[in-house]
């Protein structure tokens, strides 16, 4: 429940933006627990990068560690981990989109 709550939040931060194509969690979900190579899903998403994560809870805190993957390549091009508390997703949510979208601005110049 909290991964599918903030992969909504996230996905809805970024597109948010304005700056990057997000697809819908309806569309990426569906994948969800598919054991298929990267490549075949960036490839039916139609997407040029990809975001996973994993998440690890504490009584009270959370710690998402996300990762860019290059959908052609299968390669992580940006990796970074989030600290928060289970009080206040919103925040970690924001924070995290914000990170992303750096990224990949970064890696555009």
């Amino acid at each position: 429940l909290l991964a599918a709550r903030l992969t909504d939040g996230i996905t809805s931060e970024l597109a948010r933006l304005g700056t990057l194509h997000v697809m819908s969690h309806t569309s990426a979900r569906q994948f969800a627990g598919v054991r298929s190579p990267l490549r075949e899903i960036a490839r039916a998403l139609g997407a040029d990068l990809v975001v996973e994560g994993s998440i690890e809870t504490t009584p009270g805190r959370v710690r998402v560690s996300v990762r860019i993957v290059d959908g052609a390549t299968d390669q992580k091009i940006w990796v970074k981990d989030f600290d928060g508390s289970t009080s206040d997703v919103p925040a970690l949510e924001r924070n995290i989109a914000a990170a992303i979208a750096g990224a990949l601005v970064t890696r555009q110049r």
